[in-house]
């Protein structure tokens, strides 16, 4: 790959051009909910805040801010437009297995001076707002302000609201206009710590030594994924060493906490009021109910102070396809938050008492979730780590050698393999059903070729878990690209194939389809 840059006016530009090694397929994202992503365009910029007087990066601290956005794309090579340090290659080759060129063997690593100033990666979430909660009151926090498109749900009406409310209370805010989620699609970050790209060319404006970010214990030691791991495994820390390289460490000071210690942290310090982690929210302290932050997030905040969780709210959340869909699977994606959510809840909605069977919440305990993992003090840099962790403990308790142990033994992965967890989906999905008129439909065939100007022919069922498969071809509406007709009988979808032919089932609010290729 080789990357140019260019100032133009107040923007920095960025654009590149991919060799025949690189990396164009598909790629599961662990910023973007471990969706597929692909390359969307070859181009980013991030535009200087006239608030700052402007100093150009260091060609390290361009080549770091270039390897997070882009790694995954990097086939054998690197090439930069500037030459960087020795040092710099070296790491970089270690770290990432790949070269880079051109060095220029006269430049020095960038070297902090005496009034270094830390900074977050800001996002008004409750995280972010958790990390900023417990970092030193000098911290500039940067948030990278996605550039608005008329088609998008993302409304930052909360954050802009946070950020005014923080500017009022004399703290260091930044908004640094980018498009850098717009270089994959769908449109997300193409890498966890891609968030603090500005604060990274603006680390020598700025004089930062340090970046922080807002990521969680579920994050860093893969509790997301639902099996415990160190954090030399992790993608959130791969390229800590390049960041010490550049003068501008990475500060992970929220690893060791959870989805739910956060909420005690930001509670504890006042700050829970200006933390909102909901995306679609009309305004600040007005999230919609209906996405997955709202469900853990909300109702977590309703828990720690006392608040009645009503039934409307929980029909609100679970009539969601957003909410409802990430329960599909076995275990699901960040199992424990909903485990720990689900036996605090005081109800007796059927949802509710579905979901306890479901995440099997009689057989693991989530007390460990209430504290903080004090090994991730070493994620720390070593300028910040005792004010940090005393910060962190007058919120939260580090945990007992006993949840210690339970965390670090934490293991999901035969949930995948029970035929009780995979029963009580199928009950949930049910419910589901019955309730909100949602449905699980999955799609198999048992062909999917077909001789163009032929009556595709496709066996279909609606999969409900591993185990319970229903035949819906009479039972869900039909419909197809490429052609007037595609009914069902006898079991089998039937559709005049003139090209490529893709075929949708709809049943309910649910919908499902796949593509049969003419030959």
């Amino acid at each position: 790959m080789r990357v140019t840059w260019k100032q133009e006016a107040d923007k920095l530009i960025f654009n590149f051009e991919l060799d025949k090694d690189d990396n164009t397929d598909e790629f599961r994202n662990p910023a973007g909910a471990h969706r597929m992503h692909k390359l969307a365009k070859k181009s980013f910029y991030v535009r200087i805040p006239k608030s700052i007087h402007f100093q150009s990066p260091h060609p390290d601290s361009i080549a770091l801010a270039i390897t997070i956005l882009l790694g995954v794309f990097i086939g054998k090579r690197l090439a930069v437009q500037e030459g960087v340090s020795l040092e710099f290659k070296k790491v970089f080759e270690a770290v990432t297995g790949k070269t880079i060129s051109p060095v220029n063997n006269k430049l020095k690593p960038r070297l902090t001076k005496s009034n270094f100033l830390p900074a977050l990666a800001y996002s008004g979430g409750v995280d972010s707002t958790a990390a900023m909660s417990v970092m030193p009151d000098n911290t500039v926090l940067i948030f990278a302000d996605r550039v608005d498109k008329k088609d998008q749900r993302y409304n930052k009406s909360a954050v802009y609201s946070a950020i005014d409310n923080l500017t009022k209370k004399e703290r260091h805010v930044i908004k640094v206009e980018t498009d850098i989620e717009y270089v994959i699609n769908p449109i997300t970050f193409a890498h966890p710590l891609a968030p603090s790209i500005p604060a990274i060319l603006l680390s020598e404006s700025l004089n930062l030594d340090t970046v922080a970010f807002g990521n969680l214990l579920e994050n860093i030691y893969g509790v997301l994924d639902n099996k415990f791991v160190y954090p030399d495994k992790s993608v959130f820390t791969q390229y800590d060493k390049l960041f010490d390289v550049c003068g501008i460490s990475a500060a992970h000071v929220t690893a060791g906490l959870t989805t739910f210690s956060t909420s005690l942290i930001t509670n504890g310090a006042g700050t829970a009021d200006i933390a909102q982690s909901c995306m679609y929210g009309e305004e600040l302290g007005k999230p919609c109910m209906q996405c997955l932050k709202c469900l853990y997030k909300v109702l977590y905040s309703r828990i720690i102070n006392n608040q009645p969780i009503l039934d409307e709210e929980i029909d609100s959340l679970f009539s969601s396809w957003a909410v409802a869909k990430e329960f599909k699977s076995t275990p699901t994606r960040v199992q424990n938050a909903y485990m720990h959510l689900v036996s605090q809840i005081d109800s007796k909605h059927p949802v509710i008492k579905l979901l306890r069977k479901k995440l099997n919440t009689d057989t693991y305990t989530t007390g460990w979730m209430n504290g903080w993992y004090s090994d991730s003090k070493t994620l720390i840099p070593n300028q910040y780590e005792s004010q940090i962790v005393n910060s962190i403990k007058e919120f939260v308790n580090p945990m007992s050698k006993n949840n210690r142990e339970f965390l670090e033994q934490w293991d999901l992965s035969r949930e995948r393999r029970s035929i009780r967890s995979h029963y009580w989906t199928w009950r949930l999905w049910r419910e589901f059903g019955k309730r909100y008129n949602l449905y699980n439909i999955e799609i198999g065939y048992k062909s999917a070729t077909t001789q163009v100007g032929t009556r595709t022919k496709v066996k279909v069922y609606w999969r409900k878990s591993i185990i319970f498969k229903e035949d819906i071809t009479k039972k869900v509406s039909w419909g197809s690209s490429n052609s007037k007709v595609a009914y069902a009988k006898d079991g089998y979808v039937y559709a005049k194939a003139k090209g490529s032919t893709r075929i949708r089932a709809n049943h309910g609010r649910a919908s499902a389809e796949f593509l049969v290729r003419v030959i």
